[in-house]
């Protein structure tokens, strides 16, 4: 109650999506703001004036708990483009349905890990992503020689987040469930 016939209401929606917002007047004691209107005792429990209210809640930004679809990202063959799809989400995992983020795909070796920015060089893999102007982006990646055998391989998938300059990298946040364990095949069976 702000004391002049106002009311502020907070919520805090975890949910995106349509929602309605119902306010209604209740049967309680008299305020000297609303007058005689609650002495009429039909207007109890009634809604006010343009009531229930249409909200349009919104995604939040994307975090890390944007991720991919596992299953296609379990196998991979040498020399053969493989490709995820990955889900832009706010930090209530909601799906953000439009783009703009910039993600980074790339194979690295179990042994070391991910290696970007090691002073002994990138020993990465890495891939393209395209984003689908919907909250998808499609990763693809293709092993090959550069990733020196076949075997199991992580992948990784990370959302990038720069300064306001828009070109400086302040962070590389490693994505919901990232990374992920995939089995590369070598291109001729043995």
């Amino acid at each position: 109650d702000n004391n002049d016939g106002t009311y502020t209401v907070t919520y805090f929606p975890q949910s995106s999506g349509t929602y309605y917002l119902s306010v209604t007047a209740v049967n309680a004691p008299l305020h000297g703001d609303v007058g005689d209107y609650l002495r009429d005792q039909s207007m109890s429990n009634m809604h006010v004036l343009g009531s229930p209210f249409v909200l349009e809640v919104s995604p939040g930004a994307a975090t890390a708990e944007s991720d991919i679809d596992v299953q296609a990202a379990e196998d991979a063959i040498v020399g053969v483009q493989s490709n995820v799809t990955i889900w832009a989400r706010d930090n209530m995992r909601n799906r953000i349905l439009t783009g703009g983020e910039t993600f980074e795909i790339f194979l690295a070796s179990v042994s070391l890990g991910d290696t970007y920015g090691h002073v002994d060089g990138d020993k990465n893999v890495y891939g393209t992503v395209t984003d689908n102007g919907d909250g998808t982006y499609t990763g693809l990646f293709t092993p090959g020689a550069q990733s020196g055998q076949s075997g199991t391989w992580e992948l990784h998938v990370k959302l990038r987040q720069y300064a306001a300059d828009g070109t400086t990298i302040t962070s590389r946040l490693q994505c919901s469930g990232s990374p992920y364990a995939i089995t590369i095949w070598p291109s001729d069976p043995v």
